[in-house]
């Protein structure tokens, strides 16, 4: 199995990085208001684990798509992906590559 190492200097295999991404680039594309705003606030609970979610909708979107766990934390793998992938241009969610090195 392949390993990647991301931008905050975590090591994650590589199907993890995979899956994850393919439900941040959803979020990231989508037209829904709600995908957004749950892509922006994963990205700041993932800056501060006591950051609360503004809404059950944003909550609800990112349980569905298992980004968040039941009792609103994340998993450190998710965090650690939404950390290197996440940035933000004022208070604009904008997603990124989390990757430096595949090995």
């Amino acid at each position: 199995m392949k390993f990647c190492k991301l931008k905050n200097g975590s090591t994650v295999p590589q199907p993890v990085v995979i899956t994850s991404m393919i439900s941040l680039k959803s979020l990231a594309n989508s037209k829904d208001f709600n995908d957004i705003l749950a892509l922006y606030e994963l990205g700041k609970k993932a800056q501060d684990p006591k950051h609360e979610i503004f809404s059950s909708k944003q909550a609800k979107v990112l349980k569905d798509l298992a980004l968040m766990q039941h009792d609103d934390s994340l998993h450190d793998v998710v965090k650690d992906i939404a950390q290197s992938a996440i940035s933000f241009e004022g208070e604009i969610p904008v997603l990124g590559n989390p990757v430096t090195e595949i090995f």
